[in-house]
């Protein structure tokens, strides 16, 4: 198969939008993302990627899938739980399923909102950990990303992938004012702040 004209899969806003050719091409969700045959982690797929026919990945785009919800949302009896998973294996490396209780979140009332949050921010700390127990490789010997001039930088990128617009919204248009308000008004977002400036500087992305 050819390759197509590859024009602005990236980046753009600390939000990940993929190129033209693999949003026409995608027939459904899962075309947009590859589980490695090999180490079972998920990636994006990627538009620089010379053969297209292949399930190969070149891991330029690693994604952690993160969740978030809760029961009674907003009461005082309320209980929640997050997820967190970068690869399709049930292994501690790849995935979390965690309970919220005092030790997570002290805060006297759950909500959905909280939830998703929390989910983002063990998302982070699980690509973190996976990063510093060399639990993910830079090099997995898969096929790697052509980066074309003025298309994609050489070097990967993580991407946290969530069905809360809450999310999304705040960490790529809210967050100057979030950054304020982590001090003033909402303890919950000074991790969620912590943790995105870290991601910055490695990468990473919604």
């Amino acid at each position: 198969m050819s390759q197509p004209v590859v024009d602005a899969e990236g980046v753009v806003g600390r939000r990940f939008q993929f190129c033209p050719w693999i949003e026409g091409w995608a027939e459904g969700q899962d075309d947009f993302m590859i589980t490695c045959p090999r180490c079972s982690e998920f990636a994006a797929r990627c538009c620089q990627h010379y053969k297209y026919e292949s399930e190969k990945s070149c891991h330029h785009y690693r994604i952690v899938f993160t969740d978030g919800a809760c029961l009674s949302n907003g009461k005082s009896h309320a209980t929640a739980g997050i997820g967190s998973a970068i690869g399709a294996t049930d292994a501690e490396f790849h995935q979390w399923s965690i309970p919220i209780d005092d030790s997570v979140d002290c805060f006297p009332k759950q909500s959905n909102q909280r939830a998703e949050l929390l989910a983002a921010i063990y998302g982070l700390r699980l690509l973190s950990d996976a990063r510093s127990n060399g639990d993910v490789e830079d090099d997995h010997e898969h096929e790697t990303a052509q980066v074309l001039s003025g298309h994609m930088e050489d070097k990967p990128y993580w991407v946290v992938t969530t069905d809360s617009e809450y999310v999304v919204k705040g960490m790529t248009e809210w967050l100057p004012r979030w950054k304020v308000w982590c001090l003033l008004f909402s303890p919950i977002l000074v991790p969620i702040c912590e943790n995105l400036t870290y991601a910055q500087s490695v990468n990473l992305f919604f």
